[in-house]
């Protein structure tokens, strides 16, 4: 279980006692930033899509062994969590559901948004991950404007054609398998309790410019 935050000093503290009094000079996070990064879902008995996604060996020691994080490491994922409570405030239709634990035979899941007989899952992805998703692969091409490089360099000689990425998707290089688990592990669970699935959709929000 999550004891203890490692400090900016590389030295371990109660989490208990970190949210009470900081230890160094001054905290290095907001006292709210670290109660969102303390937060974990308590070990019920029936594990979550998001547990077995991770890997057996990985959720038991977290279960069952004391440890500590960093807490700026969790930023990406306070984004991530940020990002859903908004649009799960959003959700008022009647024929939709949000957010809302669905309990299975062997497992239990929170889709992010039922519309219909659409399930969605909301993503905060960096642009990298976006483009393994995709399968996209960039290869070097002449500018089709013919612009020229005005210097030589590593890029090429002053007078030569510039070079340009040109980005084509390929579906062979395509990291799909993760997702493609999670959404139809919850499509599953939300067919138990009698809620059809005819479609499964991302919606991803990229958190970079890359």
């Amino acid at each position: 279980m999550l004891t203890d935050f490692i400090c900016p000093d590389g030295e371990h503290t109660g989490i208990l006692g970190c949210l009470v009094t900081c230890r160094m000079e001054r905290r290095c996070l907001s006292l709210p930033t670290l109660r969102e990064c303390a937060r974990t879902r308590p070990w019920t008995g029936s594990p979550s899509v998001t547990q077995l996604l991770n890997g057996t060996q990985m959720e038991f020691l977290k279960i069952t062994v004391p440890y500590a994080i960093r807490p700026e490491s969790r930023a990406f994922a306070l984004l991530g969590t940020r990002h859903h409570e908004r649009l799960a405030g959003g959700a008022i239709d009647d024929d939709t559901i949000s957010e809302e634990l669905f309990e299975g035979d062997t497992y239990k899941g929170h889709p992010d948004y039922l519309e219909g007989t659409t399930l969605w899952d909301y993503k905060t992805w960096g642009s990298y991950r976006v483009t393994r998703f995709l399968g996209l692969v960039s290869e070097k091409i002449d500018d089709p404007t013919g612009a020229v490089y005005e210097k030589s360099g590593k890029w090429g000689r002053a007078g030569s054609i510039k070079q340009v990425n040109l980005w084509t998707r390929s579906p062979l290089m395509a990291d799909t398998h993760e997702p493609t688990l999670q959404l139809n592990a919850y499509r599953l669970v939300v067919e138990q309790h009698g809620y059809p699935v005819e479609s499964m959709r991302l919606q991803i929000t990229v958190r970079d410019g890359g």
